[in-house]
């Protein structure tokens, strides 16, 4: 392929449409941007003129409320309680272990009826077996 003086020529004009196509699309771009940070500037403009306008209605109503009330006036009446002495007695509560899986259930739990007589153990607190190294049933918690 031979570069005479017309092939040169086309290329060149080629070249130069497509540098200033994009020179177009860059420079409507840049305007769109530009329309947007306008945009934005008059938005942020007003929102500040909203925050002012805001603080002083606050400092306004902060300045009302630090009035001092009026005081109402308040009758004393006297009112006797009337306490009754009860004294409530505690269920004793008895606890089924099973020695095999060191749990410990309380007398109603259905998994404590499933026990067999030789792994069972009686107490009649939680203290002692936990000390012993049992740990609660679903139950007890």
């Amino acid at each position: 392929m031979e570069l005479t003086v017309m092939n040169v020529h086309e290329k060149l004009l080629d070249a130069f449409y497509k540098v200033k196509r994009d020179v177009k699309t860059l420079r409507d771009l840049v305007r769109n941007q530009n329309e947007t940070v306008v945009t934005v500037q008059n938005n942020q403009k007003a929102l500040l003129v909203r925050i002012r306008k805001l603080e002083t209605e606050l400092m306004r109503v902060k300045a009302e409320n630090n009035k001092p009330a009026p005081k109402p006036r308040v009758k004393v009446v006297e009112k006797v309680k009337v306490v009754k002495e009860t004294v409530r007695v505690a269920k004793k509560r008895e606890y089924v272990g099973a020695k095999t899986s060191m749990k410990l259930h309380d007398v109603d739990c259905p998994f404590a009826k499933n026990i067999n007589r030789k792994n069972k153990a009686l107490f009649k607190s939680k203290v002692k077996p936990f000390n012993l190294g049992y740990k609660a049933c679903a139950c007890l918690k």
